[in-house]
């Protein structure tokens, strides 16, 4: 379930009342909403939505798939996910896999692209931002908000350099290498960039 906790010392409390298990929420970058996903082992994911204090949630989508990574728009109009691979331990059989957006009022989602590692839009709101791994190297790309006009924007080569996310303005990429995190400065050059 989804905590919150005053700092330094406040006592943790539940930030909403949901029966499902919920995960991997994120904050608006307003900070005024907060979404997350919902599983029930019967019924599937679901995509939510709530203010930040986790009062008048609202379910965007459902999917018998294993909703991931959501992330909601600078102008919280829209929401960015994942529907992971089917696979034996989580079903999702009659899902399709892939990155999908979807209006933050409800709606069918829209697949834009096949499946990505945490995916988020850019600071301006016209692109999304995703990783691949494929061949034991992490790609950092984007497309434009209807899944076209694919770019690459760095690559972390080798099976222990992963993990790339791009800060929500756009200005610095984190990385994972040798189990250690890394911070660099990012600046759009139209190139490829190692990261290392």
């Amino acid at each position: 379930h989804l905590w919150k906790k005053t700092l330094p010392n406040g006592q943790p409390t539940r930030l909403t009342n949901a029966a499902a298990f919920e995960f991997e929420a994120s904050y608006s970058s307003s900070g005024k909403n907060i979404v997350d996903i919902e599983w029930d082992d019967e019924g599937g994911s679901s995509l939510m939505l709530a203010d930040s204090r986790g009062q008048k949630p609202k379910t965007i989508t459902s999917s018998t798939g294993v909703i991931r990574q959501p992330a909601l728009s600078p102008d919280g109009k829209t929401l960015v996910f994942v529907i992971d691979e089917p696979n034996k331990y989580m079903g999702g059989y009659r899902s399709k896999s892939g990155l999908y957006v979807v209006s933050s009022s409800g709606g069918t989602p829209r697949l834009i692209g096949a499946r990505a590692i945490a995916p988020m839009y850019s600071a301006d709101g016209k692109r999304i931002y995703f990783s691949r791994e494929e061949g034991g190297n992490t790609t950092l790309s984007s497309v434009n908000l209807d899944g076209y006009e694919p770019r690459d924007h760095a690559l972390a080569t080798g099976a222990d350099r992963y993990e790339l996310r791009l800060s929500p303005d756009g200005r610095w990429l984190t990385f994972k290498e040798h189990q250690q995190y890394y911070l660099m400065p990012y600046v759009e050059t139209g190139n490829v960039f190692d990261v290392s």
